[in-house]
């Protein structure tokens, strides 16, 4: 049996016998035994069967987890109101300290979470952590980013994308860099308003940690392809009008094209989408065609950032909703809005063409230690597990309801650029033509439409 297997079935073994220690789980007892007895059936089999399920591995970088006081987890689904969760928490809960690749397949990778006791590094027998990992190798020039399925028990499964054109044989070399950011830990990136009231930041940690990946080296690296994006012909249309957030702004990007900008700074809810949403966005409409009810308009919409970081205290007035964030996990009340905004448009306007341009990934680990108190206060609820919620969220009411409103994909192009993010900020991206690096503006526009 190869040092992968060893060390996948020696953590499990450790992280199991914590959870019993822990819980006094007859459950977990029962486990723990049948794993001891599959372990000392292996000489005669040559393999192994964990006695956990997999997950299956769903693209996009997070599922929901529980979050742990101590060593109670507590299902955010079921209680996500309950301000017992962080009684203590933040002294309790043991941050991950470093993680261990122990299991290395051509689909997925397998890394297991340490947490130091004693001086120790033990396994950490549950789940919670969000990170930023990423790989660069010699042959490839832009990161490998890793997209991570949470298990619940300390493990996570890895895979990797890259926007650029990726070789698929990927061997993980000693001079490949790896570097791994953890953002947050115990589940506390998936907190909704109010559950971080009483601290001062959102509870992250931002900070890189190691991983040891020996087990993986000479291993080819999993990656996953790329869908091709599916871009609309602006040649179909006699003009675009862009109406959202500051995000909106970057991604038209000095665009001078018969490309016009509406403006709009407040959370999509069901108390500001009348004024704040349908109003501006009929003006608009209305006054494209006013000299030509004909013209093939092309209106491009999005939100979802706002919401994202809104803090449910009611403190940013006059943008502010008052029913918007509140203790709402799955964004509830966004998605009313947001449904009550495209019935609205699409029923008033049938012969416009609508776009709906998706949530971003919003890369916390780039605000750094986030000193100011504005920025902490504005990055308090900022996570990708969050912004992840939002973009599923509006692609599922699309797909069900609103088949013919065209849904421009980004989050997995941003998702893998955190780099070219504004530093202190996180969620704006650099778009200076005249830097070394990329333009992200220009790859995000190209992703979604076809030249004119």
């Amino acid at each position: 049996m190869d040092a992968c297997r060893v060390n996948t079935v020696v953590n499990r073994c450790f992280q199991l016998y914590a959870q019993c220690k822990s819980a006094r789980s007859l459950r977990n007892t029962a486990r723990f035994v049948l794993l001891g007895i599959a372990i000392l059936g292996i000489a005669g089999r040559g393999k192994l069967r964990l006695l956990s399920s997999a997950a299956s591995f769903n693209s996009g970088a997070f599922r929901d987890v529980r979050t742990c006081n101590g060593r109670a987890c507590k299902d955010l689904q079921a209680e996500a109101t309950e301000d017992s969760i962080l009684q203590g928490a933040d002294k309790s809960c043991a941050s991950t300290s470093s993680y261990q690749v122990i299991d290395v397949t051509s689909k997925s990778w397998t890394m297991q979470s340490l947490e130091s006791v004693h001086g120790q590094s033990l396994p950490k027998p549950f789940g919670g952590d969000e990170f930023y990992m990423s790989i660069v190798c010699q042959e490839q020039q832009q990161p490998l980013v890793a997209y991570t399925v949470d298990m619940t028990d300390g493990r996570y499964l890895v895979k990797f994308r890259t926007n650029m054109e990726i070789n698929t044989h990927i061997i993980l070399q000693s001079s490949c860099h790896v570097v791994l950011t953890l953002q947050y830990t115990c589940g506390f990136g998936s907190l909704p308003p109010p559950l971080k009231a009483n601290f001062s930041d959102g509870l992250y940690i931002n900070k890189v940690i190691p991983v040891n990946s020996t087990c993986a080296l000479g291993h080819r690296i999993p990656t996953m392809a790329e869908v091709e994006p599916n871009r609309l012909n602006l040649a179909s249309f006699d003009s675009l009008h862009l109406i959202g957030d500051s995000l909106m702004n970057q991604f038209l990007a000095g665009r001078t094209l018969n490309v016009t900008y509406t403006r709009i700074q407040a959370p999509l809810a069901s108390d500001t989408v009348q004024n704040y949403f349908l109003v501006p966005i009929q003006n608009a409409i209305r006054g494209k065609l006013k000299n030509n009810t004909q013209s093939r308009v092309l209106i491009v919409l999005n939100s979802g950032v706002w919401d994202l970081l809104e803090d449910g205290t009611n403190s940013s007035h006059p943008y502010m909703s008052v029913s918007c964030c509140h203790s709402d996990f799955w964004f509830k009340d966004h998605l009313t809005a947001l449904d009550s905004l495209l019935n609205q448009l699409t029923s008033e306007f049938k012969h416009v063409k609508f776009a709906w341009k998706s949530m971003t990934a919003a890369h916390v680990h780039r605000i750094g230690s986030c000193k100011g108190f504005s920025c902490r206060k504005r990055s308090k609820y900022m996570s990708n597990s969050r912004a992840y919620r939002i973009f599923e969220s509006q692609k599922k009411l699309l797909a069900e309801k609103y088949v013919n409103v065209h849904f421009i994909n980004l989050y997995n192009l941003t998702f893998n650029a955190a780099h070219l993010t504004r530093e202190d900020d996180g969620r704006h991206y650099v778009c200076d033509r005249l830097s070394k690096q990329r333009d992200i503006c220009d790859e995000m526009w190209s992703h979604a439409f076809l030249p004119a």
